[in-house]
């Protein structure tokens, strides 16, 4: 929820704005699904020594594809799973439109 506030602040949203926005009752449920998730792929990084602080969307289809393969997630869920992990970096809605995170949601519904 931090990097999310601080994101709507990097955008000139002010602090009530901010408050109305993170304390919704859509928001708080998005936030309890979306966490699980976002905490299994930090775990995922960490064991193999990926550094999240340069924000690439390679470590994200590497991670949805190892989910994908070994878990046998469905289409959706990657999907889902995807959105979610973008919303852990500043700049996730930017490398929703890198060509190899979008090649890969498209290799999917081949």
């Amino acid at each position: 929820m931090a990097t999310k506030q601080h994101h709507l602040q990097a955008c000139g949203v002010d602090q009530e704005a901010a408050d109305v926005i993170l304390n919704s009752n859509r928001q708080r449920a998005r936030n309890k699904s979306h966490f699980s998730v976002q905490q299994r792929f930090v775990s995922w990084c960490k064991e193999r020594a990926i550094d999240l602080s340069a924000a690439s969307p390679a470590p994200v289809v590497n991670f949805l594809a190892h989910g994908r393969c070994q878990r046998d997630w469905s289409t959706g869920t990657v999907h889902t799973y995807g959105s979610a992990i973008m919303e852990l970096f500043p700049d996730g809605g930017t490398m929703t439109k890198d060509l190899t995170y979008k090649e890969f949601l498209s290799a999917l519904d081949d």
